[in-house]
């Protein structure tokens, strides 16, 4: 993995691969595409919490960090958690992350290219 250092954080050059993990075209467009429909025309709530797992769930497979670890880190966010129980009924934001995440690894361990499991939601 190459990294360069970015306002002192650790950032994954345009080039990075994770290991075993592949997209539907090069990574820097599939992270692109996200982060373009978050910052210009995505208004629904629930599509901008997908598109933020799904992010959010790639940088933890980038970082190597494994499941057990991201459950507990998703743990540190009390506030976010309160907030999602109050309006969701449950730790929202977690579940989208871990089920993000789990495709991921389900990916690398088929060795085929990563499908978002939210695909059937609405865009």
């Amino acid at each position: 993995l190459n990294f360069f250092i970015m306002e002192q954080i650790a950032t994954p050059t345009p080039e990075f691969q994770v290991a075993g993990l592949s997209f539907d075209r090069a990574v820097s467009s599939w992270i692109g595409s996200r982060v373009d429909r978050l910052n210009a025309w995505t208004t629904s709530v629930e599509t901008r919490a997908l598109l933020r797992a799904e992010l959010d769930a790639l940088m933890f497979h980038v970082y190597g960090t494994v499941r057990e670890d991201v459950d507990y880190i998703m743990e540190t966010f009390p506030i976010v958690k309160r907030k999602d129980a109050d309006r969701h009924g449950e730790y929202r934001t977690k579940r989208l992350i871990l089920a993000a995440y789990d495709a991921m690894a389900a990916a690398i361990a088929a060795g085929h290219p990563y499908r978002s499991p939210f695909e059937a939601a609405p865009r």
